[in-house]
């Protein structure tokens, strides 16, 4: 019965797509900021979703290393498939805003930032919508034997990107951003691509109050969308070299702004004629050491 229902609800989900935004409805998450490798955590969202009506699904991919289990549902019918959570409904509650939660575990290994999205699917005018829940920031800490933090730095971390990049599959890490002596950020983006040469894509959300600035594209195209505080390196064909490195800088408008400062951001890349999408994450090493083409 639960297939049949799925079967519908993708289906009249998919007939027509366009992303779509506005102020009535939106996706308030409410999660820590920081935990401990091994941790489980509560993930939960509000869905304010005014007057709407009917078909309706909610869409989170989790990275590697994370498994979710049910909460409160809100009378939705909830699945944790392939590192995905999704909560569908045939109807959605009456009320105009109502909460979704699950349990959420990490596993011992993993360490390091992870960015935190997720999607409302719904129907609106005969036409399949979406709204993008702010992507959030959550920052994994290892405990040593004793349970006492381990450092985010130093060996530790340089061993763990050192497994990425042995691992030889498709990545992108940023070196955790550093302001040089002109009060400028800087922020390097090494590429371990292996043996793809096709179409690449980096895009990352900055922080509002800074410009942006490319230092090292390596023969990539750079956009930089002040309205949306975007940065993109674009490449219709990847660099030869397996690993690079690619480089801007933020340069403040009016004085180093007094908020947090976030950067997110994804790589798309083009393989076996299907476009792929990784998140970028985020390490405190020197990455020029990594590389032999500088």
């Amino acid at each position: 019965m639960f297939k049949y229902v799925t079967l519908i609800i993708n289906f009249l989900l998919l007939t027509l797509s366009c992303l779509y935004s506005q102020d009535d409805i939106s996706l308030t998450p409410n999660i820590p900021k920081e935990i401990f490798s091994g941790d489980q955590f509560t993930f939960e969202v509000t869905i304010k979703k005014d007057d709407l009506k009917g078909i309706s699904r909610f869409e989170q991919k989790l990275p590697a290393g994370f498994t979710a289990t049910q909460m409160k549902s809100a009378n939705g019918e909830f699945r944790f498939t392939k590192n995905t959570v999704i909560l569908q409904w045939m109807n959605l509650p009456y009320d105009d805003e109502f909460t979704i939660s699950y349990k959420v575990k990490t596993d011992t290994s993993i360490e390091g930032y992870y960015v935190m999205r997720a999607n409302f699917y719904f129907i609106q005018n005969s036409e399949r919508r979406v709204i993008e829940m702010y992507p959030n920031v959550l920052t994994v800490k290892k405990h040593n034997s004793t349970g006492v933090n381990v450092p985010s730095d130093g060996d530790l971390i340089a061993n763990n990107l050192d497994n990425i990049l042995k691992k030889g599959e498709f990545s992108c890490i940023r070196q955790k951003p550093y302001m040089n002596d002109n009060d400028e950020v800087i922020v390097n983006l090494l590429v371990n691509k292996g043996n793809l040469h096709k179409f690449g894509k980096i895009q990352e959300r900055i922080p509002e109050g800074y410009k942006a600035v490319s230092v090292k594209s390596n023969n990539a195209m750079f956009v930089y969308n002040n309205r949306l505080h975007i940065v993109k390196f674009m490449w219709m064909n990847l660099p030869e070299s397996p690993k690079f490195v690619v480089s801007y800088k933020l340069i403040p408008i009016n004085g180093i702004p007094d908020e947090a400062f976030i950067i997110t951001g994804q790589m798309f890349y083009a393989a076996n004629n299907t476009t792929g999408i990784i998140d970028i994450v985020e390490r405190g090493v020197d990455l020029m050491k990594y590389i032999q083409h500088k």
